[in-house]
């Protein structure tokens, strides 16, 4: 497993680059905000480990960009900082996990375990409707051969979906599988997202995201008018 720590302070780098490799990761490095960007989007990591406050360019901006870029490596947010508004940004951007420093490196070492894991278990091989696919080796969403940025929300719920092209799935079902266990979330939520999606894939003339009420919501490849 390869992990990517992007992180200026050099005493946290030497505290945690011997700890994970002592736990069988391979480990590279980058010390500004451009640098980390770049070598995330230009190698395959299993985890990017993100400081907020870095040179050059913000942890923030950083996952933003990468999510734009259609890079959807997981990333796990490292920061001093104890604002709310980071949080929310950062979970709007797509990170998958968020712990402030101080932190105990066996807390980091199990939360890297469960994000990398629940990352594995939704496996590797790409799911294709219609004219989008989606590659769960790098994380990416395609349209007609164009990134589709995605949160890692959005990104879950859709990848739910298409592995039941046709059928609805519960709404519950969309919840437990796109958020994390011991997290809370409003329906209204679920709905927020899903509207958003909707968006997102309308680049697909074919694709049909419905909603079964009642139920939850299906994803199919629909007809052009006059062509059904």
């Amino acid at each position: 497993m390869k992990v990517l720590i992007v992180e200026d302070e050099e005493n946290i780098i030497q505290f945690l680059l011997p700890a994970l490799e002592r736990a069988g990761y391979e480990v590279e490095t980058a010390s500004d905000g451009e640098s980390g960007f770049e070598k995330a989007k230009s190698a395959k990591f299993d985890l990017v480990l993100l400081d907020i406050t870095l040179p050059k360019m913000e942890g923030t901006e950083v996952l933003k960009n990468l999510r734009d870029a259609g890079v959807n490596t997981p990333a796990i947010m490292l920061t001093g900082r104890t604002d709310t508004d980071d949080k929310l940004k950062s979970f709007e951007y797509g990170c998958d996990d968020y712990l402030t420093k101080p932190y105990r490196i066996e807390e980091l070492k199990a939360r890297i375990k469960a994000v990398i894991g629940r990352a594995s278990e939704r496996g590797s091989t790409p799911i294709a409707l219609s004219e989008l696919e989606m590659d769960p080796l790098r994380h990416r969403v395609t349209i007609k051969g164009e990134n589709v940025h995605l949160t890692v929300r959005e990104y879950n719920i859709l990848e739910i979906l298409l592995k039941n092209p046709g059928d609805a799935v519960e709404k519950d079902k969309i919840i437990q599988y796109a958020w994390e266990p011991d997290h809370a979330v409003a329906q209204n939520t679920l709905e927020v997202h899903i509207n958003s999606l909707r968006k997102k894939i309308k680049k697909d003339d074919f694709l049909l995201l419905e909603t079964v009420r009642g139920v939850g919501y299906l994803i199919r490849k629909g007809t052009l008018p006059g062509q059904e």
